[in-house]
Protein backbone atom coordinates (compact mmCIF):
# COMPACT_ATOMS: atom_id res chain seq x y z
CA UNK A 1 0.00 0.00 0.00
CA UNK A 2 1.15 3.52 -0.81
CA UNK A 3 0.17 6.17 1.77
CA UNK A 4 -1.19 9.16 -0.21
CA UNK A 5 -2.08 12.61 1.18
CA UNK A 6 -4.54 14.42 -1.05
CA UNK A 7 -5.79 17.23 1.15
CA UNK A 8 -3.28 17.59 3.94
CA UNK A 9 -0.11 19.21 2.62
CA UNK A 10 0.86 20.21 6.17
CA UNK A 11 1.00 17.83 9.11
CA UNK A 12 0.65 14.63 7.09
CA UNK A 13 1.79 11.33 8.61
CA UNK A 14 5.53 10.73 8.41
CA UNK A 15 5.05 7.56 6.34
CA UNK A 16 3.24 9.45 3.54
CA UNK A 17 4.86 8.48 0.23
CA UNK A 18 2.91 10.64 -2.24
CA UNK A 19 1.42 14.02 -1.41
CA UNK A 20 -0.33 16.80 -3.28
CA UNK A 21 1.34 20.10 -2.45
CA UNK A 22 -0.19 23.44 -1.62
CA UNK A 23 -1.95 25.09 -3.32
CA UNK A 24 -3.99 22.04 -4.35
CA UNK A 25 -5.32 23.73 -7.49
CA UNK A 26 -1.77 23.69 -8.94
CA UNK A 27 -1.93 19.87 -9.03
CA UNK A 28 1.75 19.48 -8.14
CA UNK A 29 2.63 16.35 -6.21
CA UNK A 30 5.72 15.09 -4.43
CA UNK A 31 7.11 11.63 -3.95
CA UNK A 32 8.74 11.55 -0.54
CA UNK A 33 11.83 9.34 -0.53
CA UNK A 34 12.70 9.14 3.15
CA UNK A 35 15.34 6.41 3.23
CA UNK A 36 18.19 5.96 2.73
CA UNK A 37 19.68 9.34 3.54
CA UNK A 38 20.03 11.84 2.08
CA UNK A 39 16.28 12.01 1.50
CA UNK A 40 14.85 13.51 -1.68
CA UNK A 41 11.60 14.88 -3.01
CA UNK A 42 10.48 14.20 -6.58
CA UNK A 43 8.03 16.73 -8.03
CA UNK A 44 5.51 16.07 -10.76
CA UNK A 45 1.92 16.00 -11.92
CA UNK A 46 -0.56 13.38 -13.02
CA UNK A 47 -1.27 13.12 -16.76
CA UNK A 48 -4.10 10.64 -16.17
CA UNK A 49 -5.08 8.00 -13.66
CA UNK A 50 -2.06 5.91 -12.66
CA UNK A 51 0.30 8.09 -14.75
CA UNK A 52 2.54 10.33 -12.65
CA UNK A 53 5.03 12.41 -14.63
CA UNK A 54 8.12 13.29 -12.60
CA UNK A 55 9.53 16.67 -13.62
CA UNK A 56 12.21 17.46 -11.07
CA UNK A 57 13.78 16.59 -7.74
CA UNK A 58 15.62 18.17 -4.82
CA UNK A 59 17.37 17.02 -1.68
CA UNK A 60 14.93 17.46 1.18
CA UNK A 61 17.42 19.46 3.23
CA UNK A 62 17.45 22.13 0.47
CA UNK A 63 13.73 22.79 0.75
CA UNK A 64 13.13 24.18 4.24
CA UNK A 65 9.67 23.86 5.79
CA UNK A 66 6.56 22.72 3.93
CA UNK A 67 5.42 26.33 3.45
CA UNK A 68 8.87 27.69 2.50
CA UNK A 69 9.75 29.77 -0.53
CA UNK A 70 11.87 26.85 -1.76
CA UNK A 71 8.85 24.52 -1.87
CA UNK A 72 6.79 27.22 -3.61
CA UNK A 73 9.60 27.66 -6.15
CA UNK A 74 9.53 23.92 -6.92
CA UNK A 75 5.74 24.05 -7.41
CA UNK A 76 6.17 26.93 -9.87
CA UNK A 77 9.08 25.18 -11.64
CA UNK A 78 7.01 22.02 -11.98
CA UNK A 79 4.09 23.92 -13.50
CA UNK A 80 6.43 25.72 -15.91
CA UNK A 81 8.10 22.47 -16.98
CA UNK A 82 4.67 20.91 -17.58
CA UNK A 83 3.61 23.83 -19.79
CA UNK A 84 6.89 23.65 -21.71
CA UNK A 85 6.62 19.90 -22.36
CA UNK A 86 2.84 19.37 -22.49
CA UNK A 87 1.55 22.79 -23.53
CA UNK A 88 -1.63 21.40 -25.08
CA UNK A 89 -2.63 19.39 -21.99
CA UNK A 90 -3.74 20.34 -18.51
CA UNK A 91 -2.66 18.31 -15.52
CA UNK A 92 -5.10 15.63 -14.39
CA UNK A 93 -7.36 16.95 -11.64
CA UNK A 94 -9.74 14.86 -9.57
CA UNK A 95 -11.28 14.70 -6.10
CA UNK A 96 -10.22 11.48 -4.40
CA UNK A 97 -7.09 9.37 -4.05
CA UNK A 98 -8.89 6.56 -5.90
CA UNK A 99 -9.39 8.93 -8.85
CA UNK A 100 -5.60 9.30 -9.16
CA UNK A 101 -4.39 5.83 -8.26
CA UNK A 102 -6.43 2.73 -9.07
CA UNK A 103 -4.81 0.20 -6.74
CA UNK A 104 -2.88 -0.07 -3.50
CA UNK A 105 -3.28 3.56 -2.44
CA UNK A 106 -4.09 4.33 1.19
CA UNK A 107 -5.58 7.80 1.77
CA UNK A 108 -3.98 9.46 4.81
Amino acid sequence: MIPVALNSPFGKPSDTYLSRLSPAEDEVWEIRSRAPRPTIRVFGRFAERDCFVALGWRLRKELGGADSIEFRREVLNCRADWRRIFSAYDAFKRNTVDDYISEKALPV
